[in-house]
């Protein structure tokens, strides 16, 4: 979702979590990543193919 440029708002509503939940995963995972934002850490995840669900089989 985060590849995609879904906001926090969008990814917790279909999650169904709160958007507060979103922005503590999204820290460490950018933590993790050693990234200091969600376009690096996207940049991150499509060097390592991830791909968004855009164009994704729902």
């Amino acid at each position: 979702m985060i590849v995609d440029g879904a906001p926090n708002k969008v990814i917790a509503r279909e999650l169904s979590l709160q958007e507060v939940t979103v922005k503590a995963h999204l820290r460490n995972m950018f933590r993790k990543l050693a990234v200091a934002n969600r376009t690096e850490a996207a940049r991150v995840a499509l060097m390592a193919g991830v791909t968004g669900r855009k164009g994704a089989a729902r």
